[in-house]
């Protein structure tokens, strides 16, 4: 789903799974990438997420 999202134009800034094996992948993959491994029910609960200064592009 990144890569389709990165040949979108997104910038990728955090790439989360539930998945240890899903994780691993991504971090050889993307290793720019900050990677966690958790459930998107508690995503907001994470410092990687917290720390995110989410914009609008060209906003």
């Amino acid at each position: 789903m990144s890569l389709g999202l990165k040949n979108a134009g997104f910038e990728i800034v955090l790439s989360f799974d539930l998945d240890n094996k899903a994780i691993e992948t991504i971090k050889q993959n993307a290793p720019e990438h900050k990677s966690i491994v958790c459930d998107v029910k508690s995503i907001r609960d994470h410092t990687e997420f917290k720390a995110l200064s989410l914009k609008k592009r060209g906003a």
